[in-house]
């Protein structure tokens, strides 16, 4: 079975599809629930433009799947892939109640607010998710952006900061807290970040 899925998912690489769906049917009679063959045959489903089925399979997969946040995030993809990018930031932020160090679900999470122009609703929830997980750096520096987007650059200086006393080398931290002081003209700070 691990030869079968691996032939699919090379095939399925290649863009032969019908061939990689064969080998997954034949994987299918054995082991109708396995979620590395079910993530497999979404992720053929996907790339075939055929979204609402991914969908369905991705479910499937996440019933049995170890890691669930990986599977959100393909769910997500395939909401994006459909328009429905309530749904798919619903599934990110369900991924990352369950793995809340994920540092790429952070990103995307912040991606989908800043396509659909809601900074507000993105303060807030990295504001509530903060409360809950204090030394999450990216959600510091994310938060930040979405002010520095409204031009609250003192409160954006104040979540940099943060992010800057989490893990001082964070080097996009430093350039923005210096654009920030920048652009309340406190010039020595901007400087010192700058160097920094």
């Amino acid at each position: 079975s691990e030869f079968e899925l691996k032939r699919a998912e090379i095939l399925s690489l290649k863009g032969e599809f019908k061939k990689a769906l064969k080998s997954i049917s034949l994987l299918e009679s054995i082991a109708p629930n396995n979620p590395e063959m079910l993530i497999t045959k979404g992720s053929i489903f996907s790339k075939t433009g055929k979204h609402k089925q991914a969908i369905e399979i991705y479910s499937r997969a996440l019933e049995n799947a170890e890691v669930k946040s990986d599977v959100r995030l393909l769910l997500a993809y395939e909401y994006q892939a459909l328009g429905n990018q309530k749904e798919a930031l619903s599934q990110l932020k369900m991924g990352l109640a369950a793995t809340p160090h994920d540092q790429g679900l952070i990103y995307e999470i912040s991606f989908l607010f800043d396509m659909m122009g809601e900074s507000d609703a993105a303060i807030e929830f990295f504001g509530k998710f903060l409360d809950e997980h204090p030394y999450e750096y990216n959600a510091w520096y994310n938060l930040a952006t979405f002010h520095i987007k409204k031009k609250d650059f003192s409160q954006a200086i104040v979540a940099l900061g943060f992010c800057l006393a989490v893990t001082e080398n964070h080097l996009m931290a430093h350039q923005e807290i210096g654009d920030c002081y920048l652009e309340i003209e406190n010039w020595d700070k901007a400087e010192e970040h700058f160097n920094d």
